[in-house]
């Protein structure tokens, strides 16, 4: 069976860089103050948006199968499924969950697993992991169960999360929401395909989302987005050459440009920043991290070793979590169907790949002959060099349309749509329009709609 994940930080750390370099003459330039509208604007849009407002803590706790032994869940929570019932395998001390353990909340319409650490009485505990059935999605958490004040006050969060999204493709993601920024960072690697996406987005509008592929011939492909739908306003390849190409969608046909100094800055600064969070080992986030897979490496070994478990929770899943795949074991027969999708997507983009290969060697081709064929006079000179030109511009087009489709069918691989983990613990903070869950949600009111991720 193949190993899902290698559970550590350095895992998902890179070196990203998307400074590009053109070789050919005679491109325009976009003005670094032609960009700097975007980023003025993005300024101002969150600066009219309201500060979180401080959610108050709820206290709420359960009886389980254990007699007086209660654990946390919030009330909303079984009002959502009346079926909804709490087990726990850890021990208890005064009528309250105690010590390491593991819940469960199992129901008509629910199953949720909870790894977390309860020191005694009503005290919230310290959770480190999540497995949600309905979302098919494991959580580790990277933010400290908050203090034991009645408000959740949550400057940022991270998270780093083992999902299955649409086609069953299996993704780990590590994401941070910076809530008193107003910025949402994420890395998301795609191991059955082998390529990499890096998200950012900015509450004013801004956005940059860059892929990195796994093919012979080309790095990385960007697109830079602004407004409330993202729509892109410039793209940008990267080879393996080291070579590069920035190209305005704001006109049609696309064109290739020059970039700004202001856009090759926000780009690399956007796309490494949460990369340089994750190296900063006294971020008190990235500490709780690697607690977190600490204690869930503690809990699964003691478990695994012993042959005792929950008859309320049966046998299998309760073992479950002892496979590579952890909890999300159940579900490997999906798992395995999306490992088939990936092998199929490697397979379209290689043809994508050779055949670019292709058109790009007739069209090198083309230009060594109209070079050659070029005679003294001056008439004859200028033609040559405007059948050149437009060989290239053809060029140009054709690979841009070529990574843009191919963007457009990885984009629509992770479905990032993802409900609340953990609703009986939730809590929100309110920014504006946007609505942010401590569990690492966030929903947007636009007009009547209502998005949420």
């Amino acid at each position: 069976m193949r190993k899902i994940l290698n559970i550590s930080i350095s895992a998902f750390l890179c070196a990203c860089s998307t400074t590009p370099i053109t070789s050919v003459r005679n491109i325009p330039q976009i003005e670094d103050k032609d960009f700097q509208y975007y980023i003025d604007a993005d300024v101002q849009a969150k600066s009219r948006l309201d500060s979180p407002k401080r959610a108050q803590r709820e206290d709420n706790w359960e009886e389980t199968q254990q007699k007086n032994c209660r654990i946390f869940a919030a009330s909303e929570f079984r009002k959502q499924d009346p079926t909804v019932k709490f087990y726990w395998d850890g021990e208890c001390k005064d009528g309250y969950a105690y010590g390491l353990g593991r819940e469960f909340s199992i129901g008509k319409n629910t199953y949720i697993e909870s790894i977390g650490l309860y020191t005694g009485g009503r005290v919230m505990p310290e959770y480190y992991y999540d497995y949600f059935e309905k979302n098919k999605t494991i959580t580790f958490h990277g933010q400290s169960n908050y203090n034991q004040s009645q408000y959740m006050d949550f400057k940022n969060v991270l998270f780093f999360k083992i999902m299955l999204v649409e086609n069953n493709m299996l993704v780990n993601t590590m994401e941070l929401h910076d809530i008193e920024n107003k910025n949402f960072y994420r890395v998301t690697k795609f191991p059955d395909v082998g390529h990499i996406t890096y998200d950012y987005i900015s509450g004013g509008g801004l956005s940059i989302s860059n892929w990195k592929l796994n093919d012979s011939l080309v790095d990385s492909f960007s697109s830079i987005g602004f407004g409330s739908d993202k729509i892109s306003i410039f793209e940008w390849v990267k080879y393996k050459n080291q070579t590069g190409e920035l190209y305005d969608t704001r006109v049609v046909p696309k064109k290739l440009v020059r970039p700004p100094n202001n856009l090759i800055n926000l780009v690399d600064e956007k796309l490494s920043y949460l990369d340089k969070k994750l190296k900063n080992h006294d971020d008190a986030q990235v500490k709780f991290l690697n607690l977190s897979f600490k204690m869930v490496d503690i809990y699964t070994q003691k478990t695994c070793a012993s042959g005792n478990y929950l008859k309320e929770v049966g046998k299998q899943n309760y073992f479950e979590i002892c496979s590579p795949y952890k909890s999300l074991n159940r579900l490997s027969n999906q798992i395995e169907q999306g490992l088939a999708y990936g092998n199929q997507l490697k397979k379209q983009r290689l043809v994508q790949v050779e055949q670019f290969a292709v058109q790009d060697r007739i069209n090198a081709e083309r230009f060594q002959q109209q070079k050659a064929s070029s005679k003294a006079s001056f008439g004859d000179v200028m033609n040559a060099i405007s059948q050149v030109a437009n060989t290239m511009a053809d060029g140009y087009t054709q690979r841009a349309n070529m990574y843009s489709n191919m963007s457009n069918s990885f984009s629509q691989m992770p479905s990032m749509n993802i409900q609340p983990i953990r609703p009986q613990r939730q809590s929100y903070s309110i920014v504006g329009n946007s609505i942010y869950g401590s569990d690492g949600s966030s929903c947007t009111k636009i007009s009547n709609i209502v998005q949420c991720r």
